[in-house]
């Protein structure tokens, strides 16, 4: 607007709809046209309002670099594959996309292997989380897109989580002399389950140079056991006692003692 004396307002319409109707002042103006108003073909019009009573001076409104823009965003889905292995597979736990946006607008679509995960609005941190079903062993592609009207620009982190199978085994050795183990009659072995993490069970055993002398399976509990054992549990010379977890248990243990 280079000109104005802004005696009535004026009119913008398009496809002779009532757009807006307004006093303008001076400098850049902008006027937003519905969606619903734009076709192929368009008719354009500006005119002033009659100044009334002002039948001396009509309205004045001297316009300058009309133009008229139309803003529209493109559904282009970003894609990223990523592969896991057969193991992988197996050993999943869990997994979620980290979304972190710096603009957001309107919505999301995540998808996983073609599974919608997500769609709707979101936050401009959000976490969506995906179970087993929604991956496959080697290739997998995770895809995010702006639903129509929408954009998004941010950084999306995959994290995936694995079970990882470990034993949990304690060793711990104990020598006999040749006169303890001539004078042996009983022997005891004790310790403290101090904290069961993963139910299941314990096997305790006695070795000599790789041969099993003495065998007992427990289920794991936080309690303390006391085991005995006789002379033919045991050799003379080093004798390796093995604590180790069965059934995928996994524990906490304290307090170990082997009395002969």
């Amino acid at each position: 607007m280079v000109k104005t004396n802004s005696y009535a307002p004026l009119i913008v319409k398009v496809n002779d709809k009532l757009v807006e109707e307004k006093t303008y002042s001076l400098g850049d103006n902008e006027i937003s046209v519905d969606e619903s108003l734009i076709n192929d073909t368009m008719m354009i019009q500006l005119f002033a309002v009659s100044s009334g009573w002002k039948i001396w001076a009509p309205t004045v409104y001297e316009l300058n670099d009309i133009n008229f823009v139309v803003k529209s965003y493109h559904q282009q889905p970003n894609e990223f594959k990523f592969s896991i292995s057969e193991d992988e597979y197996n050993a999943f736990k869990s997994g979620r996309i980290d979304l972190q946006l710096d603009e957001n607008i309107g919505s999301l679509i995540a998808k996983l292997n073609n599974n919608i995960l997500f769609s709707g609005i979101t936050d401009d941190y959000n976490s969506i989380e995906f179970d087993q079903s929604s991956l496959r062993p080697e290739e997998n592609t995770l895809s995010i897109e702006a639903d129509v009207n929408s954009l998004f620009v941010g950084e999306a982190n995959l994290i995936i989580f694995y079970e990882k199978m470990h034993e949990n085994r304690l060793e711990q050795e104990f020598n006999l002399t040749e006169g303890e183990y001539n004078t042996l009659e009983k022997g005891r072995i004790s310790f403290d389950v101090v904290d069961v993490i993963e139910s299941g069970g314990i096997s305790v055993k006695i070795t000599n140079d790789g041969e099993e002398l003495f065998s007992e399976y427990l289920t794991a509990e936080e309690r303390t056991y006391t085991l005995n054992f006789d002379k033919g549990d045991v050799k003379s010379g080093t004798n390796l006692l093995l604590i180790e977890s069965i059934d995928d248990a996994l524990f906490a243990i304290d307090d170990i003692e082997i009395i002969y």
